[in-house]
């Protein structure tokens, strides 16, 4: 799953076709979904089940999409992973005093930038008396490719 973000729809718009293009023929199936297609397949949720079709699965993995921020599981548990009680299992970290600071920090995808990164992240999160858990997560940039450059292949 992936997410576009963009300031106008339009840009979304381009973004979209431009994607479709590079990475259509590289996937099984390539699906963009917004609000407005998802009232769309809720509307029609019945008409589709006439057909055999379940949209169920879709409409459930919008709802609990983490790309519009609905926490995951696994997410809401690791606030608890220094605690001495099993997570509960109606998730409150205020309540059960517990939670973590998101920090996102961009770097190129290099060995030596990564590792530079990470040294100062721990000199930093340690120096202040917290605690760092590092994970990474892909987030890839996509421009479009100046016309001089079209010749360049990804």
């Amino acid at each position: 799953m992936s997410a576009i973000y963009a300031e106008h729809p339009l840009i979304a718009k381009g973004t979209r076709r431009l994607v479709r293009e590079r990475l259509g023929a590289h996937c099984d199936r390539l699906i963009f979904l917004n609000s407005g297609r998802i009232r769309w397949l809720e509307r029609l949720r019945s008409l589709f089940s006439l057909f055999g079709v379940d949209v169920g699965d879709v409409l459930d993995l919008w709802e609990r999409n983490p790309c519009l921020g609905v926490p995951m599981d696994r997410t809401m548990r690791s606030l608890y992973w220094r605690k001495r009680f099993k997570p509960p299992s109606t998730y409150d970290p205020d309540r059960d005093r517990c939670g973590l600071y998101w920090n996102c920090v961009v770097a190129p995808l290099a060995g030596d930038s990564l590792l530079r990164a990470t040294a100062i992240i721990n000199r930093v999160v340690l120096g202040h008396g917290l605690e760092p858990k590092h994970c990474l997560y892909g987030v890839v940039g996509l421009w479009p490719l100046r016309p001089d450059l079209r010749h360049v292949h990804l």
